[in-house]
């Protein structure tokens, strides 16, 4: 093997003996990369890949006996996956004991070589690195998938990088793969299973000495990205029938400076015969999606939903919060999208879509112009929130992330967001990717006759009437009320947790848009599909009166007396008064957190008596009414206390 692929990086800080020795590792067929400086070093190691650091321990003062400052920058622990041999004067088993307090396991120093010793020590030494600890499989045969190259995938993983780094982020890749499939004869690169901002994933096809085949999935990209996956990854639950996903531990988990690179197994599985879901939902019938979507949560999700459940309130920006997306894109630039869209949709042809005075106006040929209430930032903080169950989540349950086989087996790929969370997370997701990623060519009018449909369904089993929606929107509608129904039956049978989150996952969708940007026809579609679908949902979980106005945050978080309809909330439910026990809490309430003598209070609740009809009794009984109907047990009250002897106060 030519040795012109092995990079090294020489530090030293002697212009002399930097040259000599560059030479003569030159000579020996290695690639050298030459530093008389740190900054100099630094500068080198963002640009070039190297495999192996070779440095002086002393880089600024050559005389001074203390100085280490050399070891010192090898331990950096921005380093720590490139191997280093350090130089120094000195007897190897001197400075091991010198050093040994200074020196950090974890900097991947791998050997200690004395200058007087000669070049052939040192090209010893770096031998025996690339042998023992670079392990790097030059001799592997690469069959690169003829849709893309080594270029194209760092054009994914790191779209910012400069042209004229390319080359050199290309050969990093390409020996990462080198390493992580070290003891095979022979890899066949298949097809991209999924893209995602830093890393992507792939289908590998490889060969042992045999020739014996074994399938993997790999992830490469960032480092950082493909290590947070790892880790999340290796803490959860696995399966060990079919359909689920093993890391394949004879595959070393490989990092570079930049990138990392780690494989796993989908047990039992075909990756030639398998589809992404979004492929497999395309071309088979709604009883195969169906028979995948009961695998997908039954089997392939049902370790991972079964374990460490706990119940939570969450609100909308809890969601947001959870999804890891930015809620500064949808305060004050969510109104400006929205007038974008609409002037887009119209001028595109897509939908008469128009936005004024705080509605959302959508007009269908022949009918009446259809409007909603705009989802404001402060509507949307504004929404109830919602008891959810929390526990193992895959978190990125969408058409990419599943794989499906020939008969409806499931398989998950992608794990940079598992972990705990939302069990809704891997429900609301997919649904959203159904309706904004998989329905093509569907008009606006078709989208908005669907979300009537799915809105007006209190109940996932309520029967499926789809006999007026065409023919794709009812295979969507059919799939999507099937996977509510999973969602109820599986995790809370009240579909309002689902829709807050279902709300989440389209104001991300949503936010998504860029007023700067002209979207093609398609594009338009979907984004105003995520806005109907977002007011409409809005509409639905909002706490409305009866005169239809908004209510404060109190009438969903507490106790809240609404004194133009004459009733009071309680935790999001409207309880019904009559005009005494109304009069009774209107006292209370316009005195919150007070004491009220038992004389105050029936003064104000019979007011208009000509003479005094009420006893201690009488109150009492009007107070117990009251009690029963705010309080979840009247014997141990939050709401409405007895001050023994004194009166009353209501607590809010």
């Amino acid at each position: 093997m030519s040795r012109q692929k092995q990079s090294l990086l020489l530090v030293d800080n002697v212009q002399s003996y930097l040259d000599v020795q560059a030479q003569s590792l030159i000579e020996e067929g290695y690639r050298v990369f030459k530093a008389e400086s740190i900054d100099r070093a630094n500068q080198l190691l963002q640009e070039k890949r190297v495999h192996l650091v070779i440095s002086d321990i002393r880089m600024e003062d050559e005389t001074h006996p203390e100085d280490v400052s050399g070891l010192l920058w090898a331990q950096n622990k921005k380093y720590r996956s490139i191997p280093k041999i350090i130089l120094t004067a000195y007897p190897k088993d001197h400075i091991s004991e010198a050093l040994k307090l200074i020196l950090d396991e974890r900097a991947n120093i791998v050997d200690f070589v004395t200058k007087p010793d000669g070049p052939e020590v040192l090209h010893r030494a770096i031998s025996k690195a690339f042998s023992e600890k670079i392990k790097i499989n030059w001799e592997l045969i690469i069959r690169w998938n003829p849709t893309y190259s080594p270029n194209h995938l760092i054009s994914l993983i790191q779209p910012s990088t400069d042209p004229f780094l390319f080359e050199e982020r290309a050969k990093e890749i390409e020996d990462l793969i080198r390493q992580l499939f070290y003891n095979f004869k022979q890899v066949t690169l298949g097809r991209i299973l999924s893209t995602l901002p830093g890393h992507v994933i792939l289908e590998v096809f490889a060969y042992n000495a045999l020739d014996k085949e074994t399938q993997y999935v790999i992830s490469i990209g960032r480092r950082s990205l493909v290590v947070n996956e790892r880790k999340r990854s290796e803490s959860l639950p696995t399966g060990k029938g079919i359909g689920s996903t093993r890391w394949a531990r004879e595959l070393s988990f490989v990092k570079t400076l930049r990138f990392a690179i780690s494989g796993y197994n989908l047990v039992e599985g075909d990756l030639e015969a398998m589809t992404s879901f979004s492929t497999f939902y395309r071309y088979n019938n709604t009883q195969a999606s169906i028979q995948a979507l009961d695998h997908l949560y039954h089997v392939t999700l049902a370790a991972w939903h079964e374990g460490g459940l706990s119940q939570k309130e969450y609100t909308l920006p809890d969601f947001v919060t959870s999804m890891s997306f930015d809620t500064t894109k949808f305060d004050d630039l969510l109104e400006t999208k929205i007038e974008a869209l609409c002037k887009q949709a119209m001028s595109a042809g897509v939908a008469l879509l128009n936005c004024t005075a705080g509605r959302l106006s959508l007009q269908i040929a022949g009918d009446s112009p259809i409007s909603y209430q705009l989802p404001t930032h402060h509507r949307l903080i504004s929404l109830p929130p919602q008891q959810v169950l929390c526990g193992i989540v895959h978190g990125c349950v969408d058409g990419h992330s599943v794989r499906v086989g020939l008969d409806g087996t499931t398989w998950l790929i992608n794990f940079s967001q598992a972990g705990d969370g939302v069990l809704l997370r891997d429900f609301a997701r997919l649904e959203n990717h159904i309706k904004f990623a998989w329905l093509r060519s569907v008009s606006v009018a078709d989208r908005y006759l669907l979300e009537q449909r799915l809105i007006s369904r209190k109940k996932p089993e309520e029967s499926e009437e789809k006999e007026d929606l065409p023919v794709n929107m009812a295979k969507a509608f059919v799939i999507i009320t099937y996977l509510r129904r999973l969602a109820t039956h599986n995790l809370d049978p009240n579909l309002k947790p689902y829709l807050l989150g279902l709300c989440a996952y389209t104001l991300s969708y949503f936010s998504t848009f860029d007023p700067a940007i002209r979207y093609r026809r398609g594009e338009l579609e979907s984004y105003a599909h995520s806005l109907l679908s977002l007011v409409m949902l809005c509409d639905n979980l909002a706490v409305q009166s009866e005169s239809g106005r908004q209510l404060p945050m109190e009438a969903h978080h507490g106790l809240w007396l609404d004194m133009q309809d004459k009733c009071v909330w309680v935790k999001g439910e409207k309880i019904d008064l009559t005009p005494q026990e109304y009069a009774l809490l209107d006292f209370l309430y316009q005195n919150k957190n007070q004491l009220c003598a038992r004389d105050d209070i029936a003064r104000h609740v019979w007011s208009d008596a000509q003479e005094p009809v009420w006893s201690k009794n009488t109150l009492d009984t009007l107070i117990g009414r009251v009690r029963y109907k705010i309080e979840v047990t009247s014997k141990n009250p939050k709401y409405l206390i007895t001050v023994r002897g004194r009166g009353f106060k209501l607590n809010i």
